[in-house]
């Protein structure tokens, strides 16, 4: 599922009643998500967790806890692409949310939940352990081998290039 599929999917599950928690939402998708493939709720997860992530900035949360700014954010996204890409553009739009104490905990569980359907097991998250330890890069220069296995790593596949010095050949430090 890329972002695009992401949004259509929370648009066409939104419902056209007040909602202000989510419920509705969240149940309408889980059950789209429960009809399948698995990869469809693996690939709503990774949008899911992508654009909970964009909105982790301490110009939006810095007086929340922080369950209360995570169940903030996930209603942010609940409100659909529009309302999200405004908050992204101006972090005042956050504001309404995080005063008025407006949650979608509900909206975080849905990929797990329609995984169980799916599968008959609980997802377990814990990460794959890695078939070769990932060097760690000397202090100074990196050299071409680290920067190698560090470009083959899952999160610089998914990230890309961070750093935008040509100095270092584009590590995944933002110190530069």
């Amino acid at each position: 599922m890329d972002e695009n599929g992401f949004w259509q999917l929370i648009e066409g599950c939104r419902p056209e009643v007040p909602d202000p928690d989510a419920e509705h939402l969240a149940a309408m998708l889980t059950t789209r998500l429960a009809a399948g493939p698995v990869a469809v709720v693996i690939g709503f997860a990774e949008n899911l967790s992508w654009a909970l992530y964009r909105l982790d900035r301490r110009e939006y949360g810095s007086d929340l806890s922080g369950d209360a700014f995570l169940y903030t954010r996930a209603a942010v996204v609940a409100a659909g692409r529009e309302a999200y890409e405004r908050v992204l553009r101006d972090p005042a739009e956050f504001v309404p949310y995080a005063t008025d104490l407006v949650w979608a905990e509900s909206l975080l569980y849905v990929p797990d939940r329609a995984y169980e359907h799916l599968t008959g097991e609980e997802w377990d998250r814990t990460p794959a352990t890695p078939t070769s330890p990932i060097r760690m890069p000397p202090v100074g220069p990196v050299d071409s081998h680290v920067l190698r296995n560090a470009m083959r790593t899952p999160v610089y596949q998914r990230v890309g290039r961070v750093c935008s010095s040509d100095a270092c050949g584009g590590c995944l430090s933002r110190a530069h």
